[in-house]
């Protein structure tokens, strides 16, 4: 019995030991963005989800990067404010931006971005979502895309300065938890699970 005991002990630390590691290394890789930021690509994606993804489309689609930008996830209720706001922000909406409201989740995400993607012949994109989100959109997108897709990552970094000791937390909780989200999808890509 001791024995069992013993293992059993050995078998969760070990498990929590190896978990720990990664979420450090995801830690330290999700703010890692690729180095060609002024590399022009062929379209622009935005991810929604969190502040300051949309706003930092529009900037990158300003400075020419690309000509054309999907904004997929967009809650149908809030279409109409969206277009508005985007309106405001630049006058290229008309002629380089879509905005896709079919998305529900990140895989959704990355379904409907190849099929744009496919629609406008596209051999490379900007993905532009949260750091903490990056590395998972990624992969939910090389999941499905052509192998010969460039995906140049480009996280957004949004903070307010000043962090409560509940903000810090919380921020902990969230990442944990699209770290656990991380591994799902990399084992998905990995070996069909």
């Amino acid at each position: 019995m001791k024995k069992y005991i013993l293992t059993s002990i050995l078998c969760l630390l070990s498990s929590i030991a190896i978990w720990s590691g990664g979420f450090l290394y995801f830690i330290h890789s999700y703010n890692q963005e690729n180095l060609l930021v002024d590399n022009p690509v062929g379209g622009i994606v935005v991810f929604t989800g969190s502040a300051g993804r949309i706003n930092e489309g529009i900037n990158l689609l300003e400075s020419n990067i690309s000509n054309l930008m999907l904004v997929t996830g967009v809650n149908e209720s809030s279409l109409i404010n969206t277009q508005n706001w985007i309106r405001s922000k630049t006058s290229k909406y008309e002629c380089c931006i879509e905005l896709e409201t079919n998305a529900q989740n990140t895989a959704d995400n990355a379904r409907e971005t190849i099929n744009w993607i496919n629609k406008h012949s596209l051999s490379s994109v900007r993905l532009v979502t949260s750091s903490y989100h990056i590395l998972r959109s990624e992969l939910e997108l090389k999941k499905i895309a052509p192998k010969d897709l460039i995906i140049v990552k480009h996280p957004v970094h949004v903070s307010n300065g000043k962090t409560s000791f509940l903000e810090l937390v919380s921020y902990f909780m969230l990442l944990s938890i699209e770290y656990s989200k991380f591994i799902i999808s990399l084992l998905y890509l990995r070996f069909g699970v």
